[in-house]
């Protein structure tokens, strides 16, 4: 009897080690199967996000490309009113080159005058969310340069101001012939 004893506790002994170690071993796969599932996920989003990063990457060199191959000096100025961009063909007309222009505010470098209080030209700036008229700038060595301006002002998806784009275009040509015919 207590051969049977010692026989029927171990055999319970042996089936309760034996039910701990398959519930264990399923716990174990359990956390395996969800450790893998998070890493998955994990993976997923990560190469997901590493595809929007390369496409927003591409549309900014895109976009970069098409302002330094304009024809036309193209400024580009963030939200503090400060350079941003300034292509070659702005580097041509007004001798400064890109390096020495960002980081200072248009007005200031090439000693803007307005034909208007620039009061005026702000509040329809504001407006329109754009602007176009006539200005005289000066060329780093002095020269004054009349230059039309278009200004429009870019905005992100939801509206936020990013800053503004001048496209200018040199008319000084123009000014001086208006000029000539007028003594005539």
């Amino acid at each position: 009897e207590i051969k049977s004893y010692k026989r029927s506790s171990f055999e319970d002994d042996n089936n309760r080690q034996k039910g701990y170690a398959s519930r264990i071993t399923w716990e174990f796969v359990a956390l395996v199967l969800l450790f893998f599932g998070v890493l998955y996920y994990s993976f997923r989003t990560i190469n997901n996000e590493f595809k929007k990063w390369e496409e927003n990457d591409h549309a900014l060199r895109f976009n970069a490309s098409v302002v330094q191959n304009m024809s036309d000096p193209i400024i580009t100025i963030d939200e503090n009113y400060l350079i941003t961009n300034w292509n070659k063909p702005a580097e041509e007309l007004y001798g400064y080159t890109e390096e020495e222009a960002k980081g200072k505010k248009v007005g200031d470098l090439l000693h803007t005058e307005y034909p208007v209080p620039y009061l005026s030209i702000e509040n329809e700036f504001h407006e329109k969310n754009s602007w176009k008229g006539e200005v005289i700038h000066y060329h780093k060595n002095g020269t004054p340069l009349f230059v039309e301006i278009t200004t429009s002002g870019i905005r992100s998806e939801k509206g936020e101001n990013l800053g503004i784009v001048e496209v200018v275009r040199d008319v000084t040509e123009r000014k001086k012939l208006q000029q000539q015919l007028q003594h005539l």
